[in-house]
């Protein structure tokens, strides 16, 4: 309820933050922008006092929360910005053009939404669909590409692909003996 009036009111806030892969706990003081929620967990965009850009905060590891009386201006062309360059929610630095090809079989589930802003579909003359967009998510792109199994290739870029390869290798020897 705290960071949802916060935001709401636009208050900074002092927040207690940990981050299991990293091992770490970290205190910052936020701005935060907006609430999310994406695959079963609620997000917050936030800005960190000094550093530029949006981060990305999952609510639930969020270990402590105090709004100030500070407010603050949202900046909603920094949000537009940080949502073109997602592929859902969640951004890294370096933004790829990635290409895939869906199955004729399933093209239409991927004709029948919009996953990215910049994105581009075309049905090739076998029936299969070009998809294409400009992203930095790649931790979004490889498991939505992989959770279509073999009816989707990931075939840009080539450094994303040598990891769906990677992965892929990982798996099939979690299944031999």
């Amino acid at each position: 309820d705290g960071l949802s009036d916060a935001v709401a009111r636009r208050r900074v806030c002092n927040s207690r933050y940990h981050a299991p892969w990293k091992g770490t706990t970290r205190e910052h003081r936020i701005k935060p922008f907006r609430l999310l929620w994406h695959r079963s967990a609620l997000y917050l965009f936030a800005n960190i006092d000094g550093q530029d850009g949006i981060t990305t905060f999952a609510v639930h590891r969020i270990e402590g929360l105090e709004p100030t009386a500070d407010t603050f201006k949202p900046n909603h062309a920094d949000l537009k910005e940080h949502a073109r360059r997602a592929f859902g929610i969640f951004v890294s630095d370096d933004e790829e053009d990635v290409e895939i090809i869906f199955d004729k079989d399933i093209a239409w589930r991927i004709e029948e939404r919009i996953f990215h802003p910049d994105e581009t579909k075309e049905r090739l003359e076998d029936g299969r669909l070009r998809y294409k967009a400009r992203t930095s998510a790649q931790w979004e792109i490889i498991p939505w590409v992989l959770s279509y199994g073999g009816f989707a290739e990931l075939v840009q870029p080539s450094t994303w692909r040598q990891m769906m390869v990677e992965t892929l290798d990982e798996a099939r020897q979690s299944y031999t003996d």
